[in-house]
């Protein structure tokens, strides 16, 4: 313990990356624990990273970089950023404008986040958006495979979807404001990656 805050204190790094299969919660909490039964003031102050030897996460795939981004978009500390799910990022971003525009949140302390059961009708009348049609099976001439990039997001903004929209609201949606911004900042990354070669520092941080 001693000659871990040692070292700590020596290089006095911003951000620790916790490299093994836990949390990085869990470790810091046991190193105080630790320090606290031997008496030992441990003073971090510092910003914890998980990162693991047998699975991958958002650190390992996409370094300081991406997580910034993330960060960025959910104004979320990084080690936070780093363990959001996608949803729950997306959240945090829409709470922050919401509160920006004078909304109130809701709490969701104490209630329930479960689903009331619904029949295979309900579902699939309800819930549209992910639904994938199977194709017919067979042999099938004169096929065009039709994609374009950004799909999702594209269709928010052009089409003004969100959830205050669907009753057919003529205002810009909440959903359409956020990611119009982050759509093109990603767009101009995506054009500036032809401007560099590939084993380019410029590239692996335009990626």
């Amino acid at each position: 313990m001693q000659q871990f805050s040692d070292y700590v204190d020596e290089k006095n790094p911003d951000i620790i990356v916790c490299m093994g299969d836990y949390d990085n919660g869990k470790l810091l909490r046991y190193l105080y624990d630790r320090a606290e039964k031997i008496g030992f003031d441990l003073q971090l102050g510092k910003v914890c990273i998980s990162s693991s030897y047998r699975k991958i996460t958002y650190f390992d795939q996409f370094g300081f970089a991406g997580l910034i981004e993330r960060a960025r978009f959910g104004f979320l500390p990084l080690d936070e950023a780093a363990k959001y799910s996608i949803n729950r990022l997306i959240d945090s971003r829409n709470c922050f404008e919401l509160i920006q525009k004078d909304f109130v949140i809701p709490s969701r302390s104490g209630g329930s986040n479960h689903e009331h059961i619904r029949t295979i009708e309900q579902i699939v009348s309800g819930d549209k958006g992910g639904m994938v049609i199977s194709p017919q099976i067979g042999l099938h001439e004169d096929v065009l495979a039709l994609d374009y990039d950004n799909e999702y997001a594209n269709l928010i903004v052009n089409h003004n979807l969100s959830y205050e929209t669907v009753g057919g609201e003529a205002r810009k949606g909440l959903l359409p404001t956020i990611v119009e911004r982050f759509l093109k900042r990603r767009l101009y990354f995506k054009r500036l990656l032809k401007e560099f070669p590939k084993d380019s520092i410029e590239y692996v941080w335009c990626e």
